[in-house]
């Protein structure tokens, strides 16, 4: 191959190798977060977080909305409430925190879900469910 033949070669590869890179970029699937419904605007920590243990957990509600925090029991598989002493509701912002206890809230995965219900309006209710893990 002469010198000219070789210089084509190359530009050619780096052009097929930037066109690769490109559709990479463009097409690759990186997941779709789990999507809030409409009656939630926000969760702390989001889903998949990995937070301290003593992390509170805060959902911030459309107005309107009315909710219940509950938590999976890791031995039973049941949803149960959280502790009623450490859940504050605001009803003038739609914020609902809940503040785990440091020492029973070991490290872990922790599933988490909140029951959400209108309290003025057309009647809506539903659940969103997500996971944290704690260390």
């Amino acid at each position: 191959m002469d010198a000219r033949t070789n210089r084509l070669v190359q530009i050619g590869l780096g052009i097929a190798l930037l066109v690769v890179v490109v559709a990479a970029v463009v097409f690759i699937d990186i997941g779709e977060p789990n999507p809030l419904p409409d009656a939630i605007q926000s969760v702390a920590p989001v889903d998949g977080s990995q937070v301290p243990r003593q992390q509170p957990v805060i959902v911030d509600l459309a107005p309107g909305f009315d909710a219940d925090l509950l938590i999976r029991d890791r031995a039973t598989g049941e949803w149960g409430p959280v502790e009623p002493e450490r859940l504050r509701w605001e009803p003038a912002t739609g914020v609902l925190t809940w503040s785990p206890p440091e020492d029973a809230n070991p490290s872990g995965n922790f599933d988490l879900r909140v029951e959400y219900r209108a309290i003025s309006g057309l009647p809506e209710q539903g659940a969103y469910e997500w996971t944290i893990r704690t260390y």
